[in-house]
């Protein structure tokens, strides 16, 4: 029975592992090096049984490619921050920094390690003299040309081969790989490929160049095509990367950017041999061991798994299975050890490694609104508990974290007690009836903190929509960084109420606070602030308040800056799948940002989504926007990486953390004038055999700061009417409420209740002749009823005489004092049912409330609203008047 071939995980990466490269074997023991490349911009070097060694700190982008030395004491990397750096293994410090005029993409050593070579998408090589660097300096580097040309290649250099010791190679985007005589600096010969190389390694033991191109995987001696003949195997998926046998040279192994899938193939007719399946996303790199007995494969999952070439063989561990390696903290990095032969054994005095400070050439930067409604937002205790604990655990740990919608004083309490291990500062704002909603957790000392509602921020008649009782604004705090000073954060959670197809009024709500929002910005950046701007926009891309915040403040979008992308897609659209076909979800949210009404969101699902949100899978609505001062500064933030976050569900409920996902950025300090934009990233290839044809798309629209400024004004103008519209319409339902309460007075006094209503009260009639009270003429006439006549036997009886005016009822129609006689029966009033005065009290308030409102609606808030934005329209025609918006 076969044996099952369980690989090791070794996580630590928080971004694609792109390349992975060992080190020879060591003389002494055996023993050889891993180091691994990624986006996250930390290489981290393990030793030959996967354990975590160090981390190398100090790139400001991703890293595309590290390699060792011979003698494993030296490690050089190319970087996306148009650096390449040298790095002393043993201690972990940057000997010396390469600067480029573009991105490095690959880098190789020279024998002996004296030597290096760069390349990328400058389309240059360069030839370093490191034999110097332990003094800080390399000197100024020779370049390879080809022949007819001022650079080495017409297109991107992807990789560098390092062969003999005046032999190198390269390969690049133009589908050539040349072989170059490192002593002339002059390329002898060679070799056209049919498509452009994705990678090139070098198998010291058989001297053979493994390139894959297309979907084929070609085999050329190092010393050129014309010294022997060359081999090729076609594969049936595109190779990413692949990697001979070191040993044996009769086998190889590949993997693709299109499945998780790891495969080696027999060397002599491409059979595929074996199939194995560990990573959560497309492999984008494989490499032997020097010594054959595994391979390492690197992901878009961030975990590098190695993998024996023996299934059950005891090679990483004393077990036929592997373990988990990790390291305990991914920034750590090697520093105060004692120099010993080789890294792989290095040791200290005290500890084996000791962390060091945290970065403060990135700040870490997270956005989230987490749908904290008392009594409305299901499981929100627990949820907002889930949202601490992975603040608190995130790897590397933030610096900056901006809440929305952390509507509860406790729930603020709870997430600053979660994190205040690594978040020590944080203040939550007031404003409104039930309070912002906006928390802010820093790393970095809050020098002060202020709020500033918005003018204009929904209808006190709009109850549902809450805007106008919560008082939204900007939440404003001032930090202290120990790098670029004060930093003003800026956090919102923007009026929504319409959209983008909302009613003109809603629209000028919307711009008015995206004015006010660009206003502070502004001001901040006029004192010679750096500014950070993250929170939940309630906007899409391409939007009118969104557009303007970006004209207005001249802010960068951290996606935007690290996708490649320089305007909004007009419109953003995405394929629509058919059912269950979630990869196009993904697609949306890790290509576009999508952060809300996402269909891998549980809380959406059920949910009435507007047209938007169903045509492009959900909306892009949190945001992290960044500037420098206005003033010339020494440093400039720039964006590394940009990423949705908090995607995942809640194991123990299955639900979504909340209804929004984050967002993650990660701003890179940079020194003024060195731009440090990073190569657009790669993303999962999404199988378009589900997705039906996308959506016609029109023509992009030029955006200038003048028809953003020229749009916002005739939206806000066309407003003053509609709100006139609305103030008399608030007025008259407002007096018809007056008028029913008028109303609903008088028929409650007509039927006995309310303060109009006719008391009961006796009807009585005096006597001409009594001049006595009414009581005493009334009991005289009772006591004439009912007293006997004295009778005398002479005498016949007589019958009393009684007022003419008043004949005496029958005995059965006596009543007793003090109740009306039968006659005032008449002007009785109606009797009601108990529960009428209930009902009519409730009506009344009902009236008095609903006029009251309408008529503060209708006056006072009509004129508030039309003044704030008259006031608006002036100030930005007088902007208009200098020049226009941005200016």
């Amino acid at each position: 029975m076969a044996t099952r071939n369980t690989p090791l995980t070794c996580a630590g990466h928080t971004r694609p592992v792109v390349h992975l490269a060992f080190s020879p074997k060591q003389e002494h023991d055996g023993t050889y090096l891993l180091v691994s490349s990624c986006k996250d911009g930390n290489p981290m070097l393990r030793d030959w049984r996967g354990d975590w060694v160090g981390t190398f700190v100090g790139h400001k982008g991703a890293v595309w490619q590290t390699k060792l030395s011979s003698d494993s004491a030296r490690a050089l990397t190319g970087s996306a921050d148009f650096t390449a750096k040298l790095w002393d293994t043993y201690t972990g410090q940057s000997l010396v920094s390469l600067p480029h005029e573009h991105i490095v993409r690959t880098v190789a050593f020279g024998p002996g390690g004296t030597q290096g070579m760069t390349a990328g998408q400058e389309k240059k090589v360069r030839i370093w003299d490191l034999s110097r660097a332990g003094q800080g300096t390399t000197g100024e580097p020779s370049f390879l040309k080809a022949p007819g040309l001022a650079t080495a290649h017409e297109g991107t250099v992807k990789s560098v081969v390092w062969g003999e010791e005046n032999l190198g190679v390269s390969a690049g985007d133009d589908a050539v790989v040349r072989w170059w005589d490192l002593r002339t600096l002059a390329s002898p010969f060679h070799l056209k490929l049919p498509e452009a190389p994705t990678s090139m390694e070098l198998s010291i033991p058989t001297q053979t160049l493994t390139i894959t191109h297309g979907k084929t995987v070609s085999f050329v001696p190092l010393s050129g095509p014309e010294s022997g003949p060359s081999h090729q195997v076609t594969l049936s998926h595109a190779p990413s990367s692949a990697s001979l046998h070191p040993v044996f040279g009769d086998r190889f192994v590949a993997g693709s950017v299109g499945d998780p899938w790891v495969r080696v193939y027999g060397l002599e007719m491409g059979e595929e041999r074996e199939v194995y399946k560990g990573h959560h996303g497309p492999v984008h790199c494989v490499e032997y061991s020097p010594d054959g007995e595994m391979y390492a494969t690197g992901s878009e999952d961030g975990t590098i798994r190695l993998w024996q070439t023996t299934p059950g063989k005891s090679v990483l561990a004393t077990g036929s299975a592997f373990v988990t390696a990790a390291p305990a903290q991914a920034v750590l990095e090697v520093s105060g050890v004692e120099r010993l032969p080789t890294p792989a054994t290095v040791q200290t005095s005290n500890a084996t490694l000791a962390a060091a400070d945290r970065d403060e050439t990135n700040i870490r930067v997270l956005t989230f609104n987490c749908w904290g409604l008392r009594f409305v937002s299901q499981h929100r205790l627990a949820r907002i508990t889930a949202i601490a604990d992975r603040i608190l655990n995130a790897s590397p740990a933030y610096d900056i974290v901006a809440l929305q919608e952390l509507w509860l004083k406790s729930d603020h309490a709870l997430v600053a007690e979660a994190v205040a291990s690594v978040l020590p500062y944080s203040t939550v704002f007031y404003s409104g009836a039930f309070g912002s909603g906006l928390s802010l957790f820093s790393r970095y000392p809050i020098e002060q903190a202020q709020m500033h509602p918005f003018a204009l921020a929904g209808d006190p008649i709009d109850v549902l929509g809450g805007d106008w009782f919560v008082g939204k604004g900007v939440a404003a705090a001032t930090l202290a960084h120990p790098v670029l000073g004060h930093v003003e954060l800026l956090t919102s959670h923007m009026f929504a109420r319409g959209g983008e197809t909302g009613t003109v009024l809603q629209q000028a709500h919307r711009l008015i606070g995206a004015w006010e929002y660009s206003q502070l910005i502004r001001r901040a950046a006029e004192l010679g602030r750096y500014v950070i701007v993250a929170g939940d926009f309630n906007a899409v891309d391409g939007s009118a308040p969104l557009e303007f915040i970006r004209a207005h403040a001249k802010v960068q979008d951290a996606w935007w800056a690290t996708h490649n992308l320089t305007s909004p897609a007009v419109p953003i659209v995405f394929p629509i799948p058919k059912e269950g076909a979630a990869t196009s979800a993904l697609a949306a949210i890790h290509q576009h940002g999508v952060t809300a009404d996402s269909p891998l969101n549980s809380w959406s699902s059920g949910k009435p989504l507007d047209a938007m949100a169903r045509r492009h899978l959900g909306k892009r609505l949190d945001y992290v926007l960044y500037r420098g001062p206005d003033a010339r500064a020494q440093f400039e933030l720039v964006a590394s990486e940009a990423r949705v976050v908090m995607t995942e569900r809640m194991a123990d409920l299955g639900v979504s953390l909340s209804d929004h996902f984050g967002v993650e950025v990660v701003l890179g300090i940079t020194p003024a004038g060195v731009s440090t934009q990073p190569e657009q990233p790669e993303f999962l290839e999404i199988d378009t055999t589900e997705i039906l044809p996308p959506l016609p798309i029109p023509p992009p629209v030029a955006r200038t700061r003048a028809l953003v400024l020229h749009d916002t004004l005739h939206v806000l103008h066309a407003a003053i009417p509609a709100s006139y519209a609305a103030s008399t319409a608030y007025l008259t339902t407002g007096l018809a409420c007056a008028f029913s309460l008028v109303a609903l007075a008088v028929a409650a006094g007509a039927v006995g209740w309310g303060p109009n209503a006719k008391r009961y009260r006796p009807r009585v009639e005096r006597s001409n002749t009594d001049n006595g009270s009414p009581v005493r003429t009334e009991r005289k006439r009772a006591r004439a009823y009912t007293t006997p006549a004295p009778t005398h036997p002479t005498e016949p009886q007589s019958q009393p005489q009684t007022p003419l005016s008043s004949p005496p009822p029958p005995p059965h129609a006596l009543r007793l004092p003090f109740l009306p006689s039968s006659s005032s029966r008449k002007s009785r009033p109606i009797q009601a049912p108990w529960w009428l005065g209930i009902v009519l009290v409730l009506a009344g308030g009902l009236l008095a409330a609903a006029g009251i409102t309408l008529l503060y609606a209708g006056v006072l808030f009509g004129r508030w609203e039309r003044n704030a934005i008259w006031d608006v329209i002036d100030q930005m025609e007088r902007l208009g008047s200098r020049g226009g918006i941005g200016q």
